[in-house]
């Protein structure tokens, strides 16, 4: 599914990942009890979501976040399919924060770039809280992303603008340097 918003001099669409229903674990919420779970009728996992938006602007195309690995779900590439948008023609990712579900779809099954004409900006704060100070047990998946993707990764500080009048705001908490983007 996804759905455009047209604004004077640019455009959002949301491209929703999910090819189906699908349901998260319920391992995923550590004080889930199995008498809650049962409550709740959420024994067999809970319902998800997962969203990455493109912003159409100045004759490019931007991605926030890029999804789940295609390995879990082929819904993002299946909504830019649907739109007639090749990953090559992505100029530009801006992550708000490396969980997998926001960082997965950078690379395919094989460990390839997916959008390999985009610059991936990311917070500082987050690349240097998950790449530099995180355990090595809970950091394997984006230490990987980010080598193979590391020249086209570009750090930025919250004071900055970034390409097609992009701004980031700090929304720490979730993860080290968790980001919102605003236009």
């Amino acid at each position: 599914d996804s759905t455009r918003c047209l604004f004077p001099n640019f455009s959002i669409v949301w491209l929703s990942g999910m090819n189906d229903e699908q349901l998260s674990p319920t391992t995923l919420f550590p004080k889930l009890t199995p008498e809650l779970a049962k409550e709740l009728g959420v024994e067999n996992g809970v319902e998800g979501s997962m969203s990455v938006f493109l912003l159409e602007a100045e004759g490019k195309k931007a991605l926030f976040d890029t999804g789940l690995p295609e390995t879990v779900s082929k819904g993002i590439s299946e909504r830019l399919k649907e739109l007639k948008i090749s990953p090559d023609e992505i100029d530009y990712i801006f992550i708000t924060h490396f969980h997998g579900d926001h960082i997965g779809g950078l690379l395919d099954s094989k460990d390839n770039v997916v959008y390999k004409n985009a610059k991936i900006y990311v917070s500082k704060q987050e690349y240097e809280g998950w790449i530099k100070n995180m355990p090595s047990d809970k950091n394997a998946m984006q230490v990987k992303t980010m080598k193979i993707c590391e020249k086209q990764v570009v750090q930025f500080d919250f004071n900055d603008t970034l390409p097609l009048g992009v701004k980031p705001m700090q929304a720490f908490g979730h993860t080290p340097g968790h980001t919102v983007y605003r236009k």
